[in-house]
C-alpha cells in the first residue's frame, strides 16, 4: 500500500480535530458529551474493520472492551464526570486538548490496523473519514473553521468536495481502478 495513504489519513483527522472540533469545544464545552460519543462511534466503526468479534469484554484482548459485538480499544481521553447544570465551568485547557489528541490517535491507529489487515478496507476508511468530517461539521454548525454547506447530491458541492450525510465535505483522497494481474474470463462469453 502506498505509504502516503497513512499521512493523508493523519492529516485529514488532524484537520477534523484542529479546525472543527477543538476550536468548537474550547468555546462551547457543554458539547463534550456529544463529541465524546461521536469519537467513540468512529473508533467502534474503524475497529470493526479489523477487530475481533465478541459477546462480552472477556472475549477481547487486554485494553479492549466489547462494544456492539466488536473488540474496541478502550478510549483513553475525554474522561467526563458529573457537574451540576448551574456550575460555571472553567475553559478547557491544554490537558483537554492532549486528551482529545489521544482520542484521534486511537482512531488513526484503528484505521491503520484495518488497512494493514486488509487493503480493501481503503474505501470504507475513506467513507468513514468523510462521514466523520460531516458529523463534525454538523455538530459544530460549521462555526469553527469549516463551512457548513448543505447538499442533496454531488452536484451541490464544488470540485474536491462530496455530499455526505447532507453536508459538503472535502475528499481526503481519490480511489482509482487498478486492473488485476490475472484476467478472469466470464463464463457467459464476451
Amino acid at each position: 500500500m502506498d505509504p502516503r495513504v497513512f499521512t493523508t489519513i493523519a492529516a485529514y483527522l488532524g484537520q477534523i480535530e484542529n479546525k472543527l472540533i477543538w476550536p468548537f469545544l474550547a468555546t462551547r464545552h457543554v458539547k463534550l458529551g456529544a463529541v465524546s460519543n461521536m469519537l467513540l462511534r468512529i473508533l467502534v466503526q474503524a475497529s470493526a474493520f479489523s477487530g475481533g468479534n465478541c459477546t462480552v469484554t472477556e472475549d477481547c484482548d487486554q485494553g479492549e472492551k466489547c462494544i456492539d459485538g466488536t473488540c474496541v480499544p478502550r478510549m483513553d481521553g475525554l474522561n467526563l464526570v458529573f457537574a451540576p447544570a448551574d456550575e460555571a465551568l472553567l475553559p478547557l485547557g491544554e490537558d483537554a486538548k492532549a486528551e482529545l489528541d489521544g482520542c484521534f490517535v486511537q482512531i488513526y491507529e484503528a484505521m491503520s490496523r484495518a488497512l494493514a489487515k486488509d487493503s480493501s478496507n481503503l474505501s470504507r476508511i475513506r467513507d468513514l473519514l468523510m462521514s466523520t468530517y460531516a458529523g463534525a461539521l454538523t455538530l459544530t454548525g460549521g462555526s469553527s473553521g469549516g463551512s457548513l454547506k448543505r447538499c442533496s447530491g454531488l452536484e451541490d458541492c464544488g470540485e474536491g468536495m462530496e455530499c455526505v450525510d447532507g453536508v459538503c465535505v472535502p475528499i481526503p483522497f481519490k480511489l482509482k481502478f487498478q486492473p488485476e494481474r490475472v484476467r478472469r474470463t466470464p463464463p457467459w462469453g464476451q
